[in-house]
């Protein structure tokens, strides 16, 4: 009895010796098309670290002082106005706040809260980035431990980020940074 071979359109190389090469070609197609997969879902997949390209461009007072690294909320707290963001940054001295390295504390549903240790007095914390919610106070009860933000890491959203919404929590524990020097 003679079997019978079915061949996808692959399967239709055929080498001299009269040996299947299709079955090759198809696996090797197979295999790029899961790299070029992979890669596209990487490329468009926002990186973590926002926060940590923003908190670097803050130390070393670059032109854009991290302006395009923030979430649309926290760009709309200046109306869109790049030159009085830009003021804020250039008049602090960022040389006394000292931050641990941000850390991812937890994610949920494409957005991760990022948390950076206060090494530094509280006070050396801008009023202006919890005012207007670029960041957000982390506090143990009524002492000031660190900042935080939200990273917006859905696919598509370049991995910006900003303080998030103020709770009747977060209003006092952003307080506290203010009253911390007073």
């Amino acid at each position: 009895m003679r079997a019978f071979r079915f061949y996808s359109c692959n399967a239709l190389l055929l080498s001299e010796d009269g040996g299947d090469m299709g079955n090759k070609t198809g696996a090797l197609v197979a295999v790029v098309l899961v790299v070029v997969a992979a890669a596209a879902l990487f490329a468009i997949r926002p990186q973590p670290g926002g926060f940590r390209a923003w908190i670097a461009e803050a130390g070393d007072g670059d032109s854009e002082w991290g302006w395009a690294l923030l979430s649309s909320e926290a760009q709309r707290a200046y109306d869109g106005d790049r030159d009085a963001y830009l003021a804020d940054m250039a008049a602090v001295d960022w040389a006394v706040l000292d931050l641990g390295y941000p850390a991812d504390v937890w994610s949920d549903d494409g957005f991760v809260r990022v948390v950076a240790e206060l090494r530094s007095d509280s006070t050396t914390v801008p009023a202006f980035l919890l005012d207007r919610r670029i960041v957000h106070g982390v506090c143990d009860g009524a002492e000031p431990k660190a900042i935080g933000v939200f990273e917006d890491r859905r696919p598509l959203q370049g991995s910006k980020f900003g303080g998030g919404g103020v709770t009747g929590s977060q209003a006092r524990c952003n307080a506290v940074f203010g009253d911390a020097g007073e």
